[in-house]
């Protein structure tokens, strides 16, 4: 949100597909304290005005797909 309030919001349109915020914080953390970090995530939205509409439908494929990236990463 910060982000997109300084005007950077176009520039991820053009230049990004993808924008993980939270994997961030995450790994600037981990790497501080010489942690290891893996990040399993699912896209769970196109982040625009049909977000909030997407989202919910997207739930049940997401728990599917992390799960079965999880039991791959676990062998």
């Amino acid at each position: 949100d910060c982000l997109l309030s300084r005007g950077l919001g176009d520039v991820y349109k053009r230049q990004c597909q993808l924008v993980d915020m939270e994997g961030y914080a995450l790994a600037a953390v981990c790497s501080t304290f010489g942690v290891p970090l893996t990040l399993l995530k699912q896209v769970s939205d196109s982040a625009d005005e049909s977000a909030s509409a997407v989202w919910e439908a997207a739930l049940e494929r997401a728990r599917v797909e992390l799960e079965q990236a999880l039991r791959e990463h676990l062998r």
